[in-house]
């Protein structure tokens, strides 16, 4: 017997004849199909009509998917809250201020502020903190007090430093103020995400 019999073969293309399976026995030879045994389907849908309808579709379907994937790359990068794009630090001298420019809206988020030795305060606008709840601060300051429409935060140290204060927006949008850092003034610019 040849090969094809065993391994259910069907015949050639070539015009040769093989040995295959059908319904539960061997055959030999090209199968036998009448054409009354093949099935024709009848549907009243005239595909030609929906042509530009679906490469409608499918092009509104790459326009998502793209979208998505921006969305997931600016996501990582930071823009809607923590990352490379969000972090912004301004230095002047002896003092720095590092913050996140994107918050999102009860979340925690950082402000860091660098100190020097010789006048170790921070001060906050009052305003501030209407849009933006002070959880802690660390190290926690020595004196804490409010002048005019300000709060001072005096930190007891002798060296350089670095205190944060952890806060959770309470508001969404923007928001803009100047922090007193050590004598130098720097501007904040943040956006908290709903």
């Amino acid at each position: 017997m040849p090969a094809a019999v065993f391994r259910g073969y069907p015949p050639m293309a070539s015009g040769g004849s093989g040995c295959y399976f059908l319904m539960k026995s061997w055959q030999c030879g090209w199968p036998k199909v009448a054409l009354k045994d093949i099935e024709t389907i009848k549907h009243s849908v005239e595909l030609k009509e929906f042509h530009k309808f679906h490469v409608w579709i499918w092009r509104l379907q790459y326009l998502f998917m793209a979208l998505v994937v921006v969305t997931a790359i600016l996501t990582v990068a930071g823009l809607f809250g923590d990352g490379w794009m969000s972090r912004t630090q301004i230095v002047d001298d002896d003092a720095a201020v590092v913050y996140q420019r994107f918050a999102r809206y009860g979340n925690d988020t950082v402000l860091e502020t660098r100190l020097s030795g010789n006048n170790a305060s921070v001060e906050v606008p009052l305003e501030y903190f209407e849009r933006f709840r002070l959880d802690s601060v660390v190290p926690e300051p020595r004196e804490q007090r409010v002048r005019g429409n300000r709060i001072v935060f005096e930190f007891s140290t002798g060296e350089a430093m670095t205190a944060r204060f952890h806060l959770v927006p309470r508001r969404s949008g923007a928001s803009e103020t100047t922090i007193v850092v050590g004598g130098a003034s720097f501007p904040v610019a943040q956006f908290t995400w709903p």
